[in-house]
């Protein structure tokens, strides 16, 4: 719909993306001669990047597609969890990159969705909540540091608002209203 905008993640020796379309939703590419090892899913493209992690001694990667969550295996790509999370309105994109915190894993996304996150396991994942009004990053992907999200909330059309959520008890902790969009980084504490 918007094209693709995602980048692939290197994980052993695959090259994993969300390429997108029917029966090729994710594709592992061979790192040595580039040759097609698997695919899964059906979902379109997203502009979120994939991340890989380990959770349990299993390595995982770890999507936000166009349609949703998606948590599989890097080296076979066995579906281990899938979950719808989008916006209702076709014209949206999943563009922020699925935020990995220990086990857990945060996924946002603007147009009235909002936040979701996941307790990872080495079989699957299970849903600990999701919240429309915390956190809706639009393109950013939020920041965390010290059991808070750092993140910009609200669609850069209408001026998002920085905020600081706690993670745990899903509060705002403060909120400073139209900055703009922007990118952020931890480094050093």
């Amino acid at each position: 719909y918007f094209g693709v905008g995602t980048s692939p993640v290197v994980e052993q020796n695959f090259v994993l993306i969300n390429v997108g379309g029917p029966k090729a939703g994710i594709v592992a590419f061979d790192l040595t001669n580039g040759k097609e090892t698997w695919r899964a899913t059906n979902d379109p493209p997203s502009y979120s990047s994939p991340v890989v992690c380990t959770v349990e001694g299993a390595r995982l990667a770890v999507f936000f597609t166009r349609t949703g969550a998606v948590v599989l295996d890097p080296k076979t790509g066995d579906v281990r969890y899938q979950q719808r999370w989008r916006a209702r309105m076709d014209a949206s994109v999943n563009a922020a990159t699925p935020l990995i915190i220990g086990n857990l894993a945060f996924f946002s996304t603007s147009y009235d969705t909002g936040a979701l996150l996941l307790k990872l396991r080495k079989d699957g994942a299970d849903e600990v909540w999701t919240d429309e009004k915390i956190m809706s990053n639009h393109y950013n992907t939020c920041v965390y540091h010290d059991g808070h999200l750092y993140g910009f909330d609200g669609r850069q059309e209408a001026g998002p608002s920085l905020r600081c959520v706690e993670l745990k008890s899903k509060k705002v902790k403060w909120e400073k209203d139209l900055v703009g969009s922007g990118t952020m980084i931890v480094a050093d504490g």
